[in-house]
């Protein structure tokens, strides 16, 4: 388990922090700038705090207190960033050999193993400069895991990856996680990036762990909006309940209800899946719509109603959580205050798989993302 709790100043921008990391992955979610990295670079010993304390598995990395600041090359701490950081002169098996000559390298985890779990034998002989994105950061995600980490941070690794080229990592960081069982924590403003990995989420506002846990708790208490990051404004936790090939859709059970999405076969029943559903895309009516192509017609209570952006925004309890956007012709006509009875219509296409990356891949639901470095 990491445990950290720091205070870091550079400039203008301060890390007052603290971050508890005990899951398999801990995913760290914010926009850019909001102090991701900086977290990392003082957990791998990259970057000093002015006073703190952080552990890892028991043992003192920095302790400002009592003079404790272990340095990074004997923490074993892996760290990769967005741009791999190989080098140049050295090919793909001499940056791999250099993780094995670091302090604790070759400990744990064998070079032919990693080399096989990350498929690398192809690439063995080639220099940095002869490999795609992708296979750039398969390397150094390599480098590092031959050098025996007790814990694995990656710092947006996948940034400056397109959506192909993401879409091919993705399933070798899900194989460290299943087949090594080696912790990490992953930053990101793309929550669908995170998912793939975790659904442990801690948030990061303007250099501060603003809330942490698990997302349906976190979109439960609304807390998402703390990392001030756009994200859809319903994320549903369902579980799987079956298929109906024929009518090209699977069902899902969401607070007690089972909603019709799109049909994704390869799911299995009762596997988890966070369904994404913008407000807009919720119609309401007082009554039950008889002779109708919207598949899902879902009874709730309304238990909020405020102006937003000229519409109004009304909050829903459906057995889960519900945001409905109207115009305020339409909550006058039906009359939709506190207590209200309704019936949510919702098409089975409004429906998208968080980790399909229907915020964009950035974290951005379709706004503009920073594009600063983060602090």
């Amino acid at each position: 388990m990491l445990r950290l709790d720091v205070v870091l100043s550079r400039g203008r921008f301060t890390l007052a922090a603290q971050l508890e990391a005990d899951a398999p992955v801990t995913g760290l979610f914010g926009r850019s700038g909001s102090g991701k990295s900086t977290l990392l670079a003082v957990a791998a010993g990259l970057a000093r705090p002015q006073r703190g304390r952080v552990e890892l598995d028991g043992e003192v990395l920095f302790d400002s207190e009592r003079g404790i600041c272990l340095p990074a090359h004997r923490r074993r701490v892996g760290l990769v960033f967005q741009d791999s950081q190989l080098f140049p002169h050295y090919s793909v098996r001499g940056n791999l050999l250099y993780g094995c000559r670091r302090p604790g390298g070759n400990g744990v985890f064998r070079f032919d193993d990693i080399v096989d779990l990350l498929e690398l034998a192809p690439l063995l002989q080639a220099r940095p400069r002869q490999l795609s994105g992708g296979e750039r950061q398969r390397v150094a995600l390599g480098r590092s895991l031959l050098a025996a980490p007790r814990l694995l941070l990656l710092d947006e690794p996948l940034a400056s990856l397109d959506q192909g080229l993401k879409a091919q990592i993705l399933p070798f960081l899900k194989r460290i996680k299943d087949e090594l069982g080696l912790p990490m924590v992953y930053v990101s403003h793309s929550l669908a990036e995170i998912l793939h990995l975790t659904d442990r989420l801690a948030l990061v506002a303007e250099g501060r762990v603003v809330a942490a846990g698990v997302l349906q708790r976190l979109v439960a208490e609304g807390r998402l909006a703390e990392a001030k990051v756009a994200v859809p404004e319903n994320i549903l936790a369902a579980s799987v309940v079956g298929h109906d090939p024929e009518g090209g859709c699977t069902e899902m059970a969401v607070g007690g209800q089972v909603l019709r999405v799109p049909m994704q076969a390869q799911r299995r029943a009762g596997e988890t899946a966070y369904l994404a559903l913008a407000a807009g895309d919720v119609a309401l009516a007082r009554h039950a719509v008889a002779g109708t192509s919207i598949q899902n017609q879902i009874g709730g209570r309304v238990v909020g109603v405020r102006e937003f952006n000229g519409a109004m925004r009304i909050a829903i309890d459906a057995g889960a959580p519900l945001l409905a956007e109207v115009s305020r012709h339409a909550c006058a006509e039906l009359d939709l205050r506190e207590g209200a009875q309704v019936y949510c219509l919702i098409k089975a296409r409004s429906f998208h798989y968080l980790t399909d990356g229907w915020d964009g891949g950035d974290g951005s639901s379709g706004a503009p993302s920073s594009q600063e470095n983060d602090a």
